[in-house]
């Protein structure tokens, strides 16, 4: 029986990506920037949304996500745990 694989997304930030320069402090998505997520194997779930003044992302199969103050990577490791539960249910 085939093991359903676990959706695992992958969190570009072009916008913030501009403001760091290399060597810097790690990159974190701010207010008003874009996030694009893309979920390996399920071009469905393909999104782009912008992040609140707070710091919330909306997405809509998992519903708001705050991201203030995270990095990139471990912004994409919660939404990836997000996402898993989600398909998991």
């Amino acid at each position: 029986m085939a093991t359903p694989q676990t959706p695992s997304p992958s969190v570009t930030n072009g916008e913030a990506s501009d403001k760091s320069d290399a060597g810097s402090t790690p990159v974190k998505p701010g207010p008003g920037d874009l996030v694009e997520v893309n979920v390996y194997g399920v071009p469905e779930l393909a999104t782009k949304a912008r992040v609140s003044n707070d710091g919330d992302l909306y997405l809509p199969l998992i519903d708001y996500v705050h991201l203030g103050g995270l990095s990139l990577e471990e912004a994409q490791k919660l939404l990836e745990k997000r996402l898993s539960m989600t398909v998991a249910s």
